[in-house]
């Protein structure tokens, strides 16, 4: 059992579940997806870990099937550019996502991934799967540099009932690093070898209480496929997207709940924030 001591190593918290709820919601209010190019920018702030992530994108979007109804109105392909940068890694990709049907999506990432100790967060190494480690542990570690490449794809499943919104998401990440061994991931602080697949499993129900604000509860499950790490999570959670400005569609987004079990983390809290805007440039 990995010691359930807190951690103080600077992460990320993964922007997918809110960029995931957004969409759901203009999806199931029959929002036609509009062609066309379009940027956008978040910034997200977590505890346990305590965390801050950059994420940046540019895509072109267009609408799949031209029909009426609202299974079709919200279809499109899209295709662009992403960068997410936190203290102590960043990854640089291209994506894609095709939405046939308002229910289902699926979004393919491919890029390159590179942890640094510019700032002093590298990543900490271990040349035999340890039995057990913590923040107190490692103080005296050496940290390393890495790089090498990231693939996930995530399908998405959704659905609105009257002022209820349900959405599955499935992340199914493999990175390959070049280093030997195993290591404690710099996002979530998983144990992992330098070639490994995750899984993510986000579950999410939440109430539209009017057409700007959204709150329910949200369970995470995280498993590393080489290393057999297990995390449970639960939050509640809650999305202001206000009314537009500045040319953009603004969102602001808080989770907040508890660890059910996590090797590193016991049954500790969980913080996040979020906030961000999309505008379209042409």
């Amino acid at each position: 059992m990995l010691s359930t001591a807190k951690c103080s190593h600077i992460a990320a918290i993964s922007m997918l579940l809110i960029s995931s709820i957004l969409m759901i919601s203009g999806t199931c209010s029959a929002e036609r997806a509009e062609q066309g190019a379009f940027a956008s920018q978040g910034v997200a702030f977590s505890y346990n870990p305590l965390g801050l992530q950059l994420d940046s994108k540019v895509l072109y979007r267009i609408p799949l099937i031209r029909k009426d109804g609202v299974l079709w109105e919200s279809t499109r392909f899209e295709a662009g550019l992403a960068n997410e940068w936190t203290p102590a890694d960043d990854y640089a990709a291209g994506f894609m996502t095709i939405e046939p049907i308002a229910l289902f999506d699926l979004t393919l990432r491919a890029g390159w991934y590179g942890v640094y100790n510019a700032l002093g967060f590298g990543l900490y190494r271990f040349d035999h799967k340890p039995i057990s480690y913590s923040p107190a542990t490692l103080a005296d570690h050496a940290r390393e540099n890495a790089r090498g490449w990231w693939f996930s794809a995530t399908p998405r499943l959704k659905a609105k009932f009257g002022p209820v919104i349900i959405l599955n998401s499935l992340a199914v990440n493999m990175l390959s690093l070049d280093t030997e061994g195993w290591y404690a991931d710099v996002r979530t602080w998983a144990l992992q070898k330098s070639r490994d697949v995750t899984y993510v499993n986000e579950a999410c129900a939440l109430y539209e209480m009017n057409p700007w604000l959204m709150a329910g509860g949200q369970y995470r499950y995280l498993h590393v496929y080489g290393t057999g790490y297990d995390s449970h999570r639960l939050c509640a959670v809650a999305i202001a997207t206000p009314a537009k400005g500045l040319g953009g569609k603004p969102y602001i987004a808080a989770l907040a709940g508890a660890y059910l079990d996590d090797p590193c983390f016991g049954q500790t809290a969980y913080i996040a924030i979020a906030a961000g805007v999309e505008w379209k440039i042409r």
